[in-house]
């Protein structure tokens, strides 16, 4: 908003309501009802004040000055308490641990201080997108009297935005009633003002109970509310935007998304991306990325390539959120609510793509088990709406397993990864019951869990032994500290300010030293004719070479080679002009294309191992925009360069970023022309496979002693809303 008017007395600062509109004069109505309104709320300190103490004097603590301070006509400072210095400050620094431990037993209310706690530590994602500034926050909130009929309308306005904040407050602590409550003062207040629809803060009001409604499963209620917010932003076109009305623009982008009734998982968590990525970096995601997180098309062929781009669209969201958080909680790396919030996307994401598929079970389980671990997390209690999807998702992975279990289908205690982030014998009957407690909690927030997760939670409850559910409440109440840190991811994938692809260590970012990363320059994903043409000549080539013919009519294949196998499909193709510079490139594939397969036959022929192959033969370790690397656990395939994967679709988008370039090696690998990722030195307990390699495992290596997944034929069938949807 724009710059704030501030007025003094002898007591008190107090902060004047900002200006709705540009160049507009404060309103006089309320700077003189906000100089001649008293306290009605007082506050006292718990240590008398500095010259009181040094005259040994009794002090009364009033705040923000004493009696006798005033009196005397001196400045009143009082010290900092030890126990008390999170709380006394404007910005509080207590973290989603503290706040979650501190509000579990709550049954009242919660109090103004813990309200303004809890929306700017959480609700608006650690000050990223807070509609009003704190201090003027709390100047309006903490020292009025919220029921009094006598205040101005902007004075009510600012009034109705609290008691919005407080209904979602009390949400997220599972105080369902109180919240209701609070979201009922809310209307009536609303109601005295109807008319005030222009106002800044009443748009808030709006925005904000519709994302408590929309938390509830009354969808058609947040609707509403959304639809009485557009007013104000339709006065809002052609206009700068002041930071408090754009944060309010991404919050509202943010709640259409949570008001759609959609029953699809894995299409309701690919739709989000886009909006989280608005939300976090207030910027559109081009249009190029958003066709790549259409799942319609997806096949093995371009899966690899659907995972990266879903990875580098949230790992840019999760980055820009937690540089716009308060230094108190970008250190901590354990219990930050976005650290653990950006995992369970991250592996929900890959369950949904995956899923279509049908391929992948390693890498689906993996990520399933990964999220039912972080629901012991003590900050799960808080997370966000939207996160119940996920849950809901790796909770059908589990019940599908625990059936195939129970009908004899498949052996209990497989090795799979455990909390500690090692491998070992998993318990999916008590992974199923922790799923169980996590929807349950979600319920006792968001009563739209019970709406839409109702038959889930029914089905769960029946395929788990009661005994197991005992055992499992039994050693919870045993159980130390529970530590995320294994459990959560270790990279982030991301597009910086250049629109280029970083791949980084996730600790590295967050402490700001970035220093071992990978940078991956790409050519426009919509490509000109010319470009077009000249990947579309690169195949030909490629199919002329595995074909030993100098002369074959040219075609336009819709997928090309991936690994050792191509998929081409025959369409005529008009050719265009190349341009000589275009032609020289395509000639310098060519030479390294037969490279490749002179190396490829002497493995064949002669059995040689990759370092004798690589003496024989220079390999070339940089090659032009459209040659890509390979990346398995494979040694041979991980100095092959191979011909550019990238998939043209029928209108000519090219839908796979490439060309690597590593900051720290001179050799680079990526799989499906995507970006690379650093070989790390691991012992086999704390295993942190990439998901190129896991799909490698089961797309390209071919090991006989491989599980081939047979019991993941009905993949599809896992996540179909008729099998767990309730009726409302």
């Amino acid at each position: 908003m724009p710059k704030h008017h501030t007025t003094q007395n002898s007591s008190t600062t107090v902060t004047a309501i900002p200006p709705q509109e540009p160049h507009q004069l404060v309103n006089p109505e309320i700077s003189e009802y906000l100089l001649n309104v008293n306290s009605v709320e007082e506050e006292f300190h718990p240590i008398s004040c500095l010259n009181c103490k040094k005259l040994h004097k009794k002090c009364n603590k009033k705040l923000p000055q004493c009696d006798r301070c005033v009196s005397k006509g001196i400045s009143c400072q009082y010290p900092d308490p030890k126990k008390t210095k999170k709380n006394t400050s404007s910005g509080s620094s207590l973290n989603e641990n503290t706040l979650a431990t501190t509000l579990k037993n709550q049954n009242s209310h919660l109090s103004k201080r813990n309200v303004l706690d809890l929306y700017y530590s959480v609700i608006c994602h650690c000050h990223a997108n807070a509609v009003i500034e704190r201090t003027q926050f709390e100047n309006y909130i903490l020292y009025r009297n919220l029921d009094d009929e006598n205040q101005p309308d902007e004075i009510k306005a600012i009034n109705c935005l609290y008691l919005s904040i407080q209904a979602l407050a009390e949400q997220r602590c599972g105080l369902s009633e109180l919240s209701e409550e609070s979201a009922t003062k809310a209307r009536t207040c609303l109601s005295k003002i109807f008319d005030f629809h222009t106002n800044f803060y009443v748009t808030c009001a709006y925005v904000y109970l519709a994302l408590f409604e929309s938390g509830n499963g009354r969808f058609r209620n947040a609707r509403y509310y959304l639809h009485n917010s557009s007013f104000y932003f339709e006065e809002l076109k052609n206009i700068q935007l002041t930071p408090e009305q754009v944060a309010l623009t991404k919050t509202k982008i943010y709640v259409e998304c949570q008001c759609n009734e959609s029953r699809d998982e894995v299409s309701e968590m690919m739709r989000e991306l886009p909006s989280m990525f608005y939300l976090a970096t207030g910027k559109l995601l081009p249009s190029q990325w958003s066709k790549l997180l259409v799942l319609d098309d997806v096949n093995t062929l371009n899966v690899a390539n659907r995972l990266r781009a879903a990875e580098i669209v949230s790992g840019t969201s999760h980055k820009n959120l937690r540089e716009l958080a308060p230094p108190e909680f970008r250190k901590d790396h354990e219990s930050n609510l976005c650290d653990t919030s950006y995992t369970m996307i991250i592996c929900g994401l890959r369950i949904g793509i995956l899923s279509k598929v049908g391929c992948g079970k390693q890498l689906i389980e993996e990520s399933a088990l990964k999220i039912t671990y972080l629901t012991q997390a003590p900050n799960f209690a808080l997370v966000p709406p939207n996160m119940v999807v996920y849950v809901a998702v790796a909770a059908m992975i589990h019940l599908h397993l625990v059936r195939l279990i129970n009908s004899g289908q498949r052996a209990n205690h497989q090795i799979g990864l455990l909390s500690d982030g090692r491998k070992g014998p998993v318990n999916y009957h008590e992974i199923l019951s922790i799923d169980l407690q996590a929807l349950k909690l979600l319920a006792t927030r968001f009563k739209k869990v019970s709406v839409t997760y109702g038959s889930l939670m029914q089905e769960i409850e029946k395929s788990i032994p009661k005994t197991v559910i005992e055992n499992l409440e039994a050693k919870q109440k045993e159980k130390k500290e529970f530590n995320i840190s294994k459990i959560q991811e270790k990279s982030i994938t991301f597009l910086n300010e250049n629109n280029q692809i970083i791949y980084a260590p996730l600790r590295e970012i967050e402490d700001g030293k970035l220093e071992n990363f990978e940078v991956i320059q790409h050519t426009e994903l919509t490509l000109g004719p010319e470009a077009r043409n000249m990947i579309v000549l690169n195949q030909q080539q490629q199919v002329l070479t595995n074909n030993s013919t100098s002369n074959t009519v040219a075609t336009a294949p819709t997928t090309v080679q991936t690994g050792c196998q191509s998929q081409l499909s025959q369409q005529p193709l008009q050719q265009q002009p190349i341009s000589p510079q275009l032609q020289q490139q395509l000639q310098q594939q060519f030479q390294q294309l037969q490279q490749l397969q002179q190396l490829q036959q002497l493995q064949q022929q002669q059995s040689l191992s990759p370092s004798l192959i690589n003496s024989t033969m220079q390999v070339p370790t940089t090659l032009n925009n459209n040659i890509a690397y390979n990346h398995s656990n494979n040694n041979f395939k991980n100095n092959m360069p191979y011909m550019d994967p990238t998939i043209l679709n029928p209108t000519g988008i090219a839908q796979t970023p490439n060309t690597v370039m590593s900051a720290t090696s001179s050799s680079d690998s990526s799989f499906e022309g995507l970006n690379p990722q650093p070989e790390q030195q691991v012992s086999s307990d704390d295993d942190d496979n990439t998901f190129e390699d896991l799909l490698l495992d089961e797309l390209m290596q071919g090991n006989e002693d491989y599980d081939q997944f047979l019991e993941y034929d009905d993949l599809d069938t896992i996540f179909d809303p008729s099998t767990y949807v309730s009726e409302e």
